[in-house]
């Protein structure tokens, strides 16, 4: 057995710490003594117990070197030998732990680059959910608008529908009057229709042996009102050929929509529901195509 260096160098008891070797918890403990001087009496160097046999020897020399006490006191070492490139003056233990403290740089390394790749991936899916997100937000934004511009298409169209039907009122009114028919409720169509054919028969009549002043004027009244009549339902027959006036007429004259309907209306909103369909029903092809 080869005889032992720097004895007289002071080994410490052993201090257990946490290793400076890449320690991946609390509990990742090694054992440590300090190596003091005999010339200077200072602790100059820490090294695991465990490598103590191959690191103390190098470490003692690399401090004679540099201790001025030792150098007073006459103690010298050899400078260090220049050797060829790539040729080390380690001994075998200190080749073995560079080599192990390499092989821990390069897994740490290794660690911190799989870290930072990591890193970036998150980070990229997180600009992905980002911008999925601003579009989800998007297009909220643009349903929430096209529910905006529905509605206000249904209430300009309610508005339209409800004034269409106080003018219904008022002209169904007139001519209930002239035909002398209660109103409200509202007479069947085809009721009016035969009160109206009994006074063009009487109208002829009349015609033909000349009839007095006042039932000229009753039937020329009448026969204005038939027109304007006419008129009416050919505005009402053009107006239900449109699918979309049809469809929002029908919200609200439809029967099971008419109990929402002041009790004044529902007649009047009865026969112009009736009428709109007579309207659908002679419907003409061209207007199906458009």
């Amino acid at each position: 057995m080869p005889p032992r260096k720097y004895d007289d160098f002071v080994i410490s008891e052993p201090v257990s710490k946490i290793t400076k070797l890449s320690p991946t918890s609390a509990d990742d403990v090694r054992d440590y003594v300090f190596v003091r001087c005999p010339h200077c009496n200072v602790n100059f160097v820490e090294i695991a117990v465990q490598n103590l046999a191959t690191k103390k020897a190098g470490e003692c020399l690399k401090h004679i070197r540099e201790c001025s006490a030792a150098k007073q006191a006459g103690i010298t070492a050899l400078p260090a030998k220049k050797r060829a490139s790539g040729v080390s003056d380690a001994s075998p233990g200190e080749e073995r732990a560079l080599k192990l403290a390499r092989t821990d740089l390069e897994s740490e390394r290794q660690r911190s680059a799989v870290s930072a790749a990591s890193e970036t991936s998150l980070t990229t899916k997180n600009d992905q959910l980002t911008g999925r997100v601003h579009s989800l937000e998007e297009q909220a934004a643009e349903l929430r608008r096209r529910d905006g511009e529905r509605e206000r298409q249904m209430a300009e169209m309610r508005d339209t529908i409800f004034q269409m039907q106080g003018q219904f009122n008022s002209f169904a009114q007139g001519i209930a009057n002239a035909l002398n028919i209660t109103f409200p409720p509202a007479p069947q169509v085809d009721h009016c229709v035969e009160r109206i054919k009994g006074l063009q028969q009487a109208l002829a009549v009349a015609g033909s042996m000349g009839g007095h002043p006042d039932q000229s004027r009753t039937i020329a009244r009448l026969r204005a009102e038939r027109n304007e009549l006419k008129e009416h339902k050919e505005a009402l027959r053009s107006l239900m050929c449109d699918d979309r006036a049809f469809k929002l007429a029908s919200v609200f004259l439809h029967p099971d929509k008419r109990s929402e309907l002041p009790a004044a209306a529902r007649d009047a909103a009865a026969l112009l529901f009736d009428a709109a369909l007579d309207a659908r029903r002679k419907k003409k092809p061209t207007d199906r195509a458009l």
